[in-house]
């Protein structure tokens, strides 16, 4: 008798999976909250991403990109045409790492959801393939950038420098 499980190793190390594989984990959430670790050096939450493919990995079928980072997480959806964030979210300072296969990737604080939405989301996609309408998205060409623009040259530093200081 073979098994129709999944390959679980090959699963957490590429990170990547389709929705019938992960439909054939019997507990794909609880494969996400057990892959949690805490960087060894400071004690802080690691993240890590995940791409989960609709039909067939890397081809033009819709990808949602998902990350987490202890109670926090990310979630992207990628089309041929664009790519959708969920709405609320901005970029501002304060990137965090998220691994995914051995490769970093910069989130900032502003892309950061709780968690609890993104497991959510992971769960409707897992259901129904489709981009998850427990989450409001908005074209990523929308994302506000509230980042401080770096300066350019000593002269803007100070000018910067100066108007935060006045306002």
């Amino acid at each position: 008798m073979t098994s129709t499980l999944p390959d679980l190793d090959a699963v957490r190390r590429d990170n990547t999976a389709t929705v019938a594989t992960l439909r054939a984990i019997p507990d794909a959430i609880g494969l996400l909250r057990s892959a949690a670790t805490v960087d060894p050096d400071n004690g802080e939450p690691l993240g890590i991403v995940w791409d989960f493919w609709s039909h067939h990995i890397e081809d033009d079928q819709p990808m949602m990109r998902v990350g987490l980072r202890g109670n926090l997480g990310v979630l992207r959806w990628y089309t041929a045409e664009a790519s959708y964030a969920p709405a609320g979210t901005t970029e501002r300072d304060g990137d965090h790492e998220y691994w995914h296969g051995g490769y970093p990737q910069s989130w900032c604080e502003g892309e950061e959801i709780p968690a609890e939405y993104v497991y959510a989301a992971v769960g409707e996609f897992i259901a129904t393939g489709q981009r998850p309408t427990v989450i409001r998205w908005i074209n990523t060409k929308d994302v506000p950038n509230l980042r401080t623009p770096a300066p350019t040259d000593e002269s803007e530093a100070a000018e910067q420098v100066w108007r935060a200081a006045a306002s």
